[in-house]
């Protein structure tokens, strides 16, 4: 069984993985984003493309996993929501 079907089914041991592989604080931060919504003006949207492309591009030079950092303008928005 692949890890997405087994921890899709089974919530509390997707809640202890995530938890675990995020670590406590950007659980946290992640618990308190959930379900918000922002709005965003084309100019930041084109920034925020402009972000995940170079960590995109970063990716492909490395070897192993490699996390995304979240667009500090989609984290202030998400926040600001708050």
């Amino acid at each position: 069984m692949g890890c997405h079907r087994h921890l899709g089914g089974n919530p509390i041991l997707f809640q202890s993985w995530i938890e675990s592989h995020l670590g406590k604080t950007d659980y946290l931060m992640l618990l308190q984003m959930a379900g918000k919504t922002a709005k965003f003006r084309k100019a930041d949207l084109k920034d925020i493309a402009r972000h995940y492309k170079a960590q995109h591009e970063n990716q492909l030079k490395q070897v192993g996993y490699v996390g995304f950092e979240i667009s500090p303008i989609i984290e202030a928005k998400l926040l600001e929501a708050a």
